[in-house]
């Protein structure tokens, strides 16, 4: 949503993992922050996967969609509504 390209943001995992690494003890750094960050960065890295796959599936050409030969009556009574209430305004 934000329209960061997700490099940028795998960056600013690793830069923030390096500060946390620094700060926190390495034991907790280790068995809670590390794995969780890595969870998320996978997670991420599969999001990206299913949005390219997606965005590479074809999509159907608009001169492929089917001409309905009857056309719906509810989609021409507001039209034929507006035409013969106008008159010769149209």
């Amino acid at each position: 949503e934000a329209d960061l390209p997700l490099s940028t943001v795998l960056d600013a995992f690793t830069e923030m993992s390096k500060f946390y690494e620094k700060k926190m003890p390495a034991e907790v750094f280790k068995t809670h922050f590390k794995p969780s960050l890595d969870a998320l960065v996978s997670q991420l890295l599969d999001i990206q996967k299913e949005y390219v796959a997606e965005e590479k599936s074809p999509r159907p050409v608009l001169s492929e969609v089917t001409f309905e030969p009857e056309p719906d009556s509810r989609t021409l009574t507001p039209l034929l509504v507006d035409i013969t209430t106008m008159g010769d305004k149209l």
